[in-house]
C-alpha cells in the first residue's frame, strides 16, 4: 500500500536544488557523483547530467569527465538548466525526474491519431527532449481532447508509468473541471455516470449515461460528481470532479443532453459560435508525488478558455431561439435511448 499524503498540499516549484556537496578529493565529475550519491541508480545520475540539472562551481555542465577540484561545489537540481519549451499551445508547469506537468491549450491533439502528425502534444514534447537525450522516452499518464484545456502528466519511465495507472486514486488525489453546457441542468449538484449495459439483440456491452446515482448496478467506467456554479434559461456553468480515471465528460455530458458549447459533434448551429472551442477546462490537479511523498497542487494560471465570457455572452433573439431548438432536440434524442 502506497504511503499516506501529507496534509499540506504545495504549489509544485519550477526549479529547487536538491543536492548540494563539496568535493572533498578531485576526479572526474561522473565518478565522484557516483560515490556521492549511492542511493541512486547509475542511469539516474548519467540523467542528471545529460538533462543540464549538474551545476559544478556555478557553471551548469553535461560532461561525464569534467574535471572537479577539492573544494569545489556540486550541485544538483530537480528541473534542467535546458530552455524551456517553447510553444503556443503547450506550456511546462513542472519538471523532475520523474514526470512532466504540462498546460494544454485548446487546438493541438494529447496524442496523434491516425498518422505519424508531429503536432501533437507527445511528439512536441519527445522531439524537444531528444535535443538533450536522443535516448529520452516518456510516457502518458492521462489524456485530454484536442480542443480541451487543462494539465497532462507525463511520466519518463514505463515501469511508473504502469504503476500509478494501477494505483490510479493513489496518485491522483483530486482533479476539477469547469464546463458551460446547453441547457439547465434538473439538480443543483449529483454525480455524472457512465455503466455498461448489456446489449441483448447484439450480446454485447454497450455505454449508458446518467446523471444520477444508480444503486445496485455494474460499476461505472466513468463516475463525476458536479455542483452547479450558475445557471439561466439556455446554458448553465458547472464544476466537475472526477471520481474515476476514465475523463468522459464530453461524451457523458452530450448522452444526458447537456453538451458542451463548442461540442461539434453533438450540437452543430449556435453553440459552436458562443464558444471557438470546447467550454470545458481543467481548474486543478493534486498528485502525490511517490518519490517526494507529498502533495503537490497544479492549477492554471493564465487559461485561454474564458468561461466567465461564454457564460455571461449576452444572446441575440435567434441565438436563443437556437438554443431552445437544440435544448428540445436534446431532451428528445435523451429520451429515445
Amino acid at each position: 500500500m502506497p504511503p499516506k499524503p501529507s496534509q499540506n498540499i504545495r504549489k509544485a516549484p519550477q526549479r529547487e536544488r536538491i543536492y548540494s556537496f563539496t568535493a572533498k578529493e578531485s576526479g572526474a565529475l561522473l565518478e565522484l557523483l557516483f560515490a556521492l550519491l549511492p542511493e541512486l541508480s547509475r542511469t539516474t545520475v548519467k540523467q542528471y547530467l545529460r538533462n543540464r540539472c549538474v551545476v559544478l562551481a556555478g557553471v551548469t555542465t553535461t560532461q561525464f569527465d569534467a574535471p572537479v577540484a577539492t573544494g569545489e561545489t556540486i550541485e544538483i537540481y530537480n528541473v534542467g538548466a535546458a530552455e524551456e519549451l517553447q510553444h503556443p499551445l503547450i506550456e511546462e508547469l513542472y519538471r523532475d525526474e520523474q514526470f512532466i506537468v504540462l498546460h494544454k491549450r485548446p487546438g493541438i491533439p494529447t496524442i496523434s491519431v491516425g498518422g505519424a502528425s508531429k503536432s501533437s502534444l507527445f511528439q512536441v514534447l519527445t522531439h524537444h527532449l531528444k535535443k538533450v537525450d536522443p535516448n529520452e522516452k516518456i510516457f502518458l499518464l492521462n489524456r485530454l481532447d484536442r480542443d480541451t484545456e487543462g494539465i497532462i502528466i507525463v511520466a519518463r519511465d514505463r515501469q511508473l508509468q504502469q504503476d500509478l495507472l494501477a494505483e490510479w486514486r493513489s496518485f491522483v488525489l483530486s482533479n476539477s473541471f469547469e464546463a458551460v453546457v446547453l441547457g439547465t441542468l434538473e439538480t443543483s449538484s449529483g454525480e455524472l455516470t457512465t455503466r455498461p449495459t448489456r446489449d441483448k439483440k447484439r450480446g454485447t456491452d454497450k455505454r449508458h449515461s446518467a446523471a444520477s446515482p444508480a444503486k445496485g448496478k455494474k460499476p461505472a467506467t466513468f463516475r463525476a460528481s458536479y455542483e452547479v456554479l450558475a445557471t439561466g434559461p439556455y446554458i448553465t456553468r458547472v464544476s466537475l470532479s472526477l471520481l474515476t480515471r476514465n475523463n468522459s465528460i464530453r461524451s457523458t455530458l452530450a448522452s444526458i443532453g447537456h453538451p458542451l458549447l463548442g461540442d461539434r459533434r453533438a450540437s452543430e448551429s449556435i453553440a459552436p459560435e458562443l464558444s471557438k472551442y470546447l467550454a470545458l477546462r481543467t481548474t486543478e490537479l493534486t498528485i502525490f508525488h511517490p518519490i517526494r511523498r507529498q502533495k503537490m497542487q497544479f492549477t492554471l494560471d493564465t487559461p485561454l478558455v474564458n468561461l466567465d465570457k461564454i457564460a455571461q455572452t449576452r444572446l441575440t433573439a435567434a441565438q436563443k431561439e437556437a438554443l431552445l431548438i437544440e435544448e428540445t432536440a436534446s431532451s428528445k434524442k435523451q429520451k429515445t435511448h
